[in-house]
């Protein structure tokens, strides 16, 4: 570092100081407590930090005229106060004081200059201490807005994923729609078609068979309805209530992927609609990398209600499987693998709540779990509706 030319020759003066005052610091030490207190209203964290700047704690640089290392040491203080929130005007202030503190005791030396070389030393010492204000608030702000491009970048690969899972579903939806309801509906109106003709024709013997056919299909629609309906989920949370869907949804997944799933849910609040939703697309997630990675058998899933700090309900899902699991640093690496963890954490954050994931390769079948997913979020955590 680059001492101004202002300071030259600081390290002569500083010295003479450090030899006349350090005899008495105790009472100077005390002296400065005192006028921190009354003059500044400083809270007592405040003053410990400020005191910390004494001519005894730069003893040694000062007595052997390192003015680089006091310069330094000094701009790490500033730093460290910027970072405890203690404000540079008060900290400039401090050091005001604290030539006031010392003048009692500069009285008692024959040297008359003493006083002029403790004024250039305290001023060289504000300086460096707003130059480590100055250096942590500029490594602050870079600090903030290399996080914003990166969150930035984030944010712009999670819309084109977003994008992406969107028109996914959109296709699905479509082919269910079209494969399985719309060939339901299609058999349905030619069955309605030959009953007509039957019934013209007098042919009635033939109308009861195509009837249960076509009360079979009616069936077999609903069921696709239904389907789709708790794969979109929200309707079917107000309709049908969120626990029962959630048990009906995990019924569902163990019919169709015969993994064996079991609930262990103590819920005791009522939750904003917000959370249930939230809640629901946890755990459609999870059960779909659960079928898709794990090689799971089983697959538990507990949903509780506990007291946080200030009696805040916090509700806490959870979803364990006992599959094969995964080196998670390795999937958080690439953000095309992690995709589906990285959507449902920013779902639960955005409800000021907490996602956490633990994992461990292992052979499937192995006691324990395989993969965890929990989630904490505070009830009260953000104003609803």
């Amino acid at each position: 570092m680059t001492i101004p030319r202002l300071f030259s020759g600081i390290e002569r003066c500083a010295s003479t100081v450090v030899d006349a005052l350090l005899p008495h610091i105790d009472g100077i030490h005390r002296s400065w407590k005192k006028l921190l207190k009354e003059k500044l209203h400083l809270d007592p964290p405040a003053v410990r930090a400020l005191l910390g700047l004494n001519i005894e704690a730069q003893y040694k640089n000062l007595q052997s005229g390192d003015i680089e290392a006091f310069s330094e040491a000094l701009e790490a203080q500033g730093k460290l106060l910027q970072r405890r929130g203690i404000p540079m005007d008060r900290t400039v202030a401090a050091f005001t004081l604290y030539v006031e503190a010392c003048v009692p005791f500069l009285s008692l030396s024959p040297h008359q200059l003493l006083l002029d070389a403790l004024i250039q030393m305290v001023s060289a010492s504000q300086y460096f201490l707003v130059m480590g204000y100055s250096r942590q608030s500029e490594e602050h702000w870079n600090e903030l807005e290399q996080r914003l491009i990166e969150s930035e970048k984030r944010v712009r690969h999670y819309s084109v994923h977003l994008v992406s899972i969107y028109e996914q579903t959109a296709r699905s939806i479509a082919r269910d729609l079209h494969d399985d309801i719309g060939h339901n509906l299609l058999v349905l109106k030619l069955y309605l078609e030959l009953i007509n003709v039957d019934l013209k024709e007098g042919h009635r013997e033939h109308v009861s068979q195509k009837l249960d056919e076509a009360v079979n299909l009616i069936g077999h629609a609903i069921d696709g309805v239904r389907r789709l309906a708790f794969n979109l989920g929200p309707a079917i949370l107000e309709e049908a209530g969120f626990v029962p869907t959630l048990r009906r949804y995990g019924e569902q997944f163990a019919e169709r992927t015969g993994i064996k799933t079991r609930f262990d849910i103590q819920l005791s609040v009522k939750l904003p609609s917000i959370f249930e939703v939230t809640l629901y697309r946890v755990m459609q997630g999870a059960l779909s990398n659960v079928v898709e990675h794990s090689g799971a058998k089983n697959v538990r899933i507990g949903l509780h209600t506990r007291r946080g700090k200030q009696v805040i309900p916090i509700v806490t899902m959870s979803i364990e499987d006992d599959g094969k699991g995964f080196d998670l640093q390795k999937t958080l690496r690439y953000p095309n693998q992690a995709f589906g963890l990285m959507t449902m954490r920013q779902r639960v954050e955005m409800l000021g709540g907490k996602f956490r994931t633990e994992s461990r390769s292992r052979s499937v079948g192995a006691e324990g779990p395989g993969t965890t997913i929990e989630v904490e979020i505070p009830v009260e955590a953000i104003e609803t509706p």
